[in-house]
């Protein structure tokens, strides 16, 4: 019975979209639920909080909806370096020299790295199908709302248990038990996901078609990685429904990937056969005859514009990699792309907006996925490793300096180099 209602579901999801291709009409809404938005409480602080909020990362202290206005945080620069903040926080006037919180969120509400300037061009992803398996975000965020056309969360295994025999592998038998309670709200790392990919400021492809689906993602739970290949053979399954001029491109799930002979990485093969750019917890997925690039974030400096290649500095795990392990593996080569330190879309409000100042968040995987959006609506035709190859032979080089020795930075992606070798390429033929 289950399945029979699935089935209904996805012939009527199919029907209205071949109805949306022929009148050429934005997109409505598929959505199983309406997640609440994340509770914050107003709290009114009268000494700087020192509790550290796990369910949003190690370390952070939740500044999300507090007013400060009683503090002097004038000595707190290096505190404020580990803190999330919104635009509900009231802010006291006694800050660190430089620091202006609110200017801040101002500031990076942008892709960044002039990616605009493609945008004014006239390629912001349109038709282009963007997939993300993740945690739950606010699916009524002014930032992105209007580019959701699909919204699912996985509580059952009925395209898994249809596979089984076909991929060989499930493990173990029990499939009645849902990861996701009916009643979660929104999360920060969702509503940031969407944001960084479609979002009509923060978004890479502000005009792609976004297709999400929540699923249980944390490694310490049991069978996470089912709920994953479930979550991923529906992608598959709606991108059987779309239109040749409007397939899902890009797919990002944000999970690690698991032992190469697994159920979850044969059904990534396949998405992978299928041309589409596939990206998991920030990793460029590739087969190994073509494994040769290695994607690494880069943390804005919240103070330069975030269009400047100069406003980005190598994260403190890149750090490590240049400056102390005797550099990158140089079996790859490493395309470097903004994802730390970014404004993000909030889960607390449908018009607010939040900033971390640490590194807990990687977003480089749905920067790059917009990206792809772009080169695909560009050119239908490219592949995920033509788009690598012209990512990297495009990428800008940058010094960068930590205790005295230089090391340069290779290779920085630019967006508008990149775009304009391929609509040459493009010209070309």
């Amino acid at each position: 019975m289950k399945i029979y209602k699935l089935w209904i579901s996805l012939l009527a999801f199919s029907l209205f979209l071949s109805a949306c291709n022929k009148a050429e009409v934005p997109i409505m809404r598929s959505v199983s639920r309406e997640p609440g938005l994340r509770h914050s409480s107003e709290q009114i602080f009268s000494v700087f909080p020192t509790e550290k909020k796990e369910s949003i990362g190690p370390d952070y202290i939740d500044l999300c909806h507090a007013d400060l206005t009683s503090l002097n945080l004038e000595d707190m620069e290096e505190a404020l370096q580990n803190t999330l903040f919104d635009t509900e926080t009231i802010w006291t006037y006694q800050l660190p020299a430089g620091f202006n919180p609110k200017q801040m969120i101002k500031n990076g509400k942008t892709a960044g790295l002039n990616i605009n300037l493609v945008h004014q061009m006239g390629l912001t992803g349109k038709h282009v199908g963007i997939a993300i398996v993740g945690e739950i975000p606010n699916i009524n965020h002014e930032e992105y709302k209007s580019r959701l056309v699909y919204y699912d969360e996985v509580r059952d295994f009925q395209f898994l248990k249809r596979n089984k025999e076909r991929l060989s592998i499930i493990q173990g038998e029990d499939t009645s038990y849902s990861p996701l309670r009916a009643d979660q709200d929104a999360t920060y790392r969702g509503s940031a996901a969407c944001a960084i990919t479609v979002g009509h400021q923060l978004g890479t492809a502000p005009g792609a078609d976004l297709y999400y689906i929540s699923t249980l993602l944390d490694p310490k739970a049991s069978r996470y990685k089912d709920w994953a290949t479930e979550a991923v053979l529906r992608v598959l399954n709606i991108n059987k429904f779309l239109g040749e001029d409007k397939k899902i491109r890009v797919l990002i799930v944000d999970s690690d990937i698991d032992h190469p002979d697994s159920l979850f990485t044969k059904v990534l093969d396949q998405a992978y056969e299928q041309n589409i750019l596939v990206i998991v917890n920030n990793a460029i997925y590739q087969k190994a005859i073509d494994e040769k690039y290695l994607l690494q974030a880069l943390k804005w400096d919240q103070v330069t514009s975030p269009n400047k290649p100069s406003a980005y500095r190598p994260s403190s795990d890149m750090i490590v990699k240049l400056f102390w392990n005797g550099g990158i593996n140089l079996a790859y080569n490493v395309i470097l792309v903004p994802g730390m330190g970014l404004t993000l879309a909030s889960p607390t409000k449908n018009n607010s907006y939040s900033l971390m100042t640490g590194e807990f968040f990687d977003l480089s995987g749905y920067w790059l996925g917009g990206l792809y959006a772009l080169a695909c609506e560009a050119k239908p035709g490219i592949t995920p490793m033509e788009f690598l190859d012209l990512a990297y032979s495009t990428g800008d080089s940058q010094k960068t300096t930590f205790n005295g020795k230089e090391k340069t930075l290779e290779r920085i992606i630019n967006p508008n180099k990149l775009m304009k070798v391929l609509s040459e390429k493009v010209a070309d033929k």
